[in-house]
């Protein structure tokens, strides 16, 4: 995850996770299969583990620049990513975190800092920050511009994630299936983004942000 971002937007971050598992990208129906106890204690690679805990810090990104960008200008779909599908994937993350017991403040720069009591939009990892202000930059100019970086966010997850589900093939079956679930999640807030800009006029649809975020193939 960390390549594919790093050479799309900062050279020093990933980025990650969406949700849903509904049409309309709400994540409302997500799935209560992955009880992560409910699977057996894997022992993590170092990768994994990297991987794992960089993911809580890109949940948070994710789901914070969709509250802040659709408080700009409001959409109902990007709403229902914010607050439901994100929600959920958070929480997904959240409790592999806490399974495998993973300090995620040990990512950060000033490790005295509780990254749990961050509001929305600060973090803790200078290069998080710096992405994330880059990105809310080029998304608060107008409703299109904000759903064409909702168009990049969901591309970049989506090739990071083929990455992390690669990594945990075969090692750890629980974070396989979220990252699965992530994906497809993903997949569904693409299309949401592409539909929403073509009711505003953007033939294109996700297209219309560059080649590198077109993706036809993507299964609806």
């Amino acid at each position: 995850m960390r390549g594919s971002f790093v050479a799309a937007f900062l050279a020093a971050w990933i980025l990650l996770g969406c949700d849903s598992s509904s049409g309309d990208g709400s994540g409302s129906d997500a799935p209560t299969v992955y009880d992560v106890y409910s699977y057996p204690t894997y022992v993590l690679t170092p990768e994994l583990e990297s991987a794992l805990a960089y993911m809580w810090h890109e949940e948070k990104l994710a789901g914070d620049l969709y509250i802040s960008l659709n408080g700009d200008f409001p959409n109902a779909k990007m709403s229902l990513i914010a607050t439901q599908g994100e929600a959920t994937h958070q929480q997904f993350i959240q409790n592999l975190v806490e399974k495998y017991d993973l300090n995620v403040t040990a990512l950060s720069d000033d490790q005295s800092v509780d990254v749990y009591t961050l509001g929305t939009g600060e973090f803790a990892i200078t290069a998080i920050q710096s992405l994330y202000d880059s990105l809310y930059d080029e998304g608060n100019d107008s409703a299109i511009d904000a759903l064409k970086v909702g168009c990049k966010v969901e591309v970049v997850d989506i090739d990071d994630l083929n990455t992390y589900i690669a990594l945990a093939d075969g090692v750890a079956q629980d974070l396989e299936d979220v990252f699965v679930y992530l994906r497809s999640g993903s997949y569904k807030h693409y299309w949401a983004f592409d539909g929403e800009l073509k009711a505003l006029g953007v033939t294109d649809g996700c297209c219309a942000a560059g080649a590198t975020y077109c993706h036809t193939e993507y299964p609806k």
